[in-house]
């Protein structure tokens, strides 16, 4: 539960705020209604996690999540990005909302954009599906952090190659309070 302060304004967020963007978006989920044809759980056995559609996650009026609802599990969901995603002298921004209700243990909450051979049969998505962009938070162990890792083919040599960012944010996620995810 919220403290008064804290109550207070986010009922001043939920009367001004909305759920539905006011700009083009190439990906947008509020988790409403069909949400759920949309998304497609990886068919992978070590991936044996249940998802739960959240109504309550956010205090902006009809935006809904989903919460990992099988502690100590992993957890894996896909949607397609509706005519691929292709970025060339453009800006991409990615922004996803975390709150960890629970606290967090061994837990990673980020996204992957997926490659467009990687994404074609969204139920196979495991841990070797090729990305171009993993982020978001990961607590496990001595790892706590925000992960920004970027894969890319060499253009000479057409290897493979995974760019990892230096310096982080640290992850904070312990609050129980949500937080705003931006990568640009």
């Amino acid at each position: 539960p919220l403290g008064s302060a804290q109550d207070d304004e986010a009922a001043k967020l939920a009367a001004v705020a909305t759920a539905d963007p006011s700009s083009e978006v190439l990906f947008f989920e509020p988790f409403r209604s069909g949400w759920i044809e949309r998304w497609k759980n990886s068919s992978d056995s070590k991936y044996d996690g249940v998802w739960q559609h959240a109504e309550e996650y956010s205090v902006i009026p009809e935006d809904h999540g989903l919460k990992m609802g099988s502690a100590g599990k992993l957890h894996a969901i896909a949607a397609p990005i509706e005519g691929g995603l292709t970025v060339k002298d453009s800006t991409l921004v990615v922004q996803y909302e975390v709150r960890a209700t629970n606290g967090v243990s061994c837990d990673g909450s980020y996204l992957k954009l997926l490659q467009a051979d990687a994404g074609r049969d969204l139920a196979k998505f495991d841990n070797d599906a090729r990305y171009t962009i993993m982020f978001g938070p990961d607590k496990c162990g001595a790892t706590d952090k925000v992960h920004f890792i970027l894969q890319h083919q060499n253009p000479v040599s057409k290897e493979w190659e995974e760019k990892h960012a230096l310096s982080t944010p640290g992850n904070v996620l312990n609050d129980r309070l949500p937080h705003l995810y931006t990568l640009v």
